[in-house]
């Protein structure tokens, strides 16, 4: 998150949107969302491509890329009133508890689409960094 943000000018303009003297970190994981939401992006496309024409298809997506087409769209003026925006009580109202793990208590927001058939869950607690082997789940 810091490297890509700093690498590509995204804190130097959020430091200057929030008039600090000073580059600044968003209050968002930007470059890890954004890539994410590209690289599903990008599969969903594939996978249609392959059910109409067959074939594979190769996805790529960067974390610095991402973060500069972020940067090429430019800023929105008076972004504060915006709609979207979540007051702190519609915050509270998606927020998620994990409690008790190796780094405290934590508190994010959760998802904001709900579905009736398949409620979002996590089956266990945030781990500390490094402490699961590294092996693929199969189910």
């Amino acid at each position: 998150m810091v490297n890509e943000q700093a690498v590509t000018g995204v804190s130097y303009t959020q430091g200057n949107a929030l008039e600090t003297a000073q580059p600044k970190l968003t209050p968002v994981y930007l470059c890890d969302f954004l890539t994410g939401f590209l690289g599903t992006f990008g599969a969903m496309v594939a996978l249609a491509r392959r059910a109409k024409e067959g074939g594979s298809y190769r996805v790529q997506v960067s974390l610095c890329q991402s973060a500069m087409l972020i940067q090429r769209q430019g800023l929105l003026e008076q972004f504060k009133p915006a709609p979207g925006h979540l007051s702190q009580a519609e915050f509270e109202s998606y927020a998620v508890y994990d409690n008790n793990t190796s780094y405290g208590d934590l508190k994010s927001l959760g998802p904001v689409i709900r579905m009736s058939e398949t409620p979002p869950e996590w089956s266990r607690t945030t781990p500390a960094l490094g402490s699961d082997k590294a092996e693929w789940l199969l189910r």
